[in-house]
Formats: structure tokens, sequence, C-alpha cells
């Protein structure tokens, strides 16, 4: 194993162009790149040089499997907690159009039932004179507070460790309407991912998984139980806040479709970017970047 020396002069894009980094900033940086890092203290005003020791593999390209193993791409916790929701998100969806069969028909308003028009009406089976129902919502309802423990779980992790604030929250710059065409732009041509980087997510990632992790996520727990009526006869308000039973299933039926819009584009990019690689980075914490 080779020790590289690798000094960053310059000034903090993560606000504007006139942050000074911090340690924290530092640190997650030189987490990417396998490394540790030290950092001379200049008086104020003047530029900061880093001293980072990257413990790659010298000349192949690849990651050291013993620096790569102290510092993985992704935390224990973050690739226990992703296995775990993928498998719950999977049996959301199985149980719920096996709830969605038994009624394809939504309402903007607080009852609904089928002398009622609908908001919505899928071309879909109408089976709720059959047994699906039931097993279905039983499944639906377990499945989602295993969903729940875990994303706690992970937002304990990605608070306690940096990792929301390193990966998940866009920077100023990122936000850029230009660097966001730019990104998307390579997306749509289905161009795969450089190696460079897989080490960091892009500000289309970044926002991506913000708004599943902080925004669509919260919201179908928050629908899901406003459609209990076990909650909402202790908890009234949850129901209330969204317009009643009817225009809250309405509401989590179409974030649902969000939700499986993401996991389909996510899958996409997983195979364009190199499957085996991501798939290994995301079990084992690392993956040798030259394998696609």
């Amino acid at each position: 194993m080779t020790s590289a020396q690798h000094r960053f002069g310059g000034k903090c894009q993560r606000r504007n162009d006139d942050a000074p980094c911090n340690r924290f900033e530092m640190r997650t940086a030189v987490a990417r790149m396998g490394g540790y890092a030290s950092a001379w203290r200049a008086p104020a005003g003047s530029v900061r040089v880093f001293t980072v020791n990257a413990r790659y593999g010298a000349g192949d390209g690849g990651v050291d499997p013993t620096a790569a193993a102290e510092n993985p791409r992704h935390s224990f916790t973050v690739r226990m907690t992703h296995w775990v929701n993928a498998a719950c998100f999977g049996v959301q969806v199985y149980s719920g159009i096996a709830i969605l069969l038994a009624y394809p028909r939504f309402h903007w308003s607080e009852d609904g039932f089928d002398a009622l028009p609908a908001f919505l009406e899928l071309p879909l089976p109408f089976l709720i004179y059959t047994d699906i129902r039931g097993p279905g919502r039983s499944l639906h309802f377990l499945s989602a507070w295993i969903f729940l423990v875990n994303g706690l779980v992970y937002l304990w992790s990605g608070v306690r460790s940096g990792h929301f604030r390193a990966d998940l929250i866009p920077r100023r710059s990122e936000l850029r309407l230009r660097t966001m065409l730019g990104v998307l732009a390579t997306h749509l041509r289905l161009r795969g991912t450089h190696t460079e980087e897989f080490e960091r997510y892009n500000a289309v990632q970044k926002s991506a998984y913000f708004a599943v992790v902080f925004l669509l996520l919260p919201f179908m727990f928050l629908s899901g139980l406003a459609m209990s009526p076990a909650v909402t006869s202790v908890l009234p308000f949850l129901v209330e806040i969204l317009g009643g039973h009817q225009r809250a299933r309405t509401l989590h039926f179409f974030c649902a479709c969000l939700l499986v819009l993401f996991v389909v584009v996510h899958l996409l990019m997983v195979f364009i970017s190199g499957f085996v690689k991501r798939i290994v980075g995301m079990s084992v914490g690392y993956a040798d970047k030259e394998n696609h």
C-alpha cells in the first residue's frame, strides 16, 4: 500500500466562494478518498492548506481493500438499512396493489363509495367483495412499521455521522440551474458514471434522495396513519389536516407513485453506471472502481 501526498488549497464551495472549509467538511471529503488528513490552520483571510494521505492502491485505479474497509463508501448502518428498506418497499408495493384491487377508485372528499363520483378511477379489476383486501392491509401495516423503525435507525445514524450533511444536502453551488441541467442531460443520454463520480453524489442524486428521505417517506407515513380509524380516533388532527380519509388515501396513492418512479429510475441508473460495482459497494462498503 502506498501513501500519496495531495495538497488542497483554495476556498470552500460549501455555501459560497468565500466560505472557509471547516474540519467536518475536510474529514468528509477525505473519507471519500479512503484516507486521512491534517490541516494547517492559516491566519484569517489566507488560504488553508490540507495535507491528505490517500490510501488507494498505486497506479491501478482500484481501491486498497484494507483502506477501503477502514473508510467504506457506505457505512454499515447505511448498507443494512438500505437492504431492509428495499425488502420492506417491495412488500409495501405488493400489498398496496392488493389493497388497490379491492377498490381502484379515489375520491377528493371525506366520503367515498360506489354511488359517489370518483376523482380518479383506475382501469383495474374491481375486487371489493373478495378476501384480498384483508391480508393486504395486514401485510401493508406490518411492513410499514418495520419500515418506520428501520428508517428511524437510518435517521439517527445519518445525523450522528454527518451522512446527511455530507451526502444528501445539496450545496448552494450545486443547486444552480446550469449545474442541474448539465447533470440531467448526462442522465437522459443514459451515460454511465465516471470513475471519479463513484465516490460522491451529484446534484440530482442529492436532491432526489433528500426529497425521498425528508419529504415523500414522512408524508407516506402521515397519510397512511390518517387512513387508520384506530389512529385517528386518538389523533383526529391527522385526518383533519389532510381533508378526510378519502383525500388522505388519494394523496397516499400519488405519493406512492412518486416513490415507485424514484425506485425505477434508481434501478435504471444502477444498471447504467455499473450493476456489479454498485451492488458490491452497497453490500460490503467498497468496490473496485474498474469493476463494472
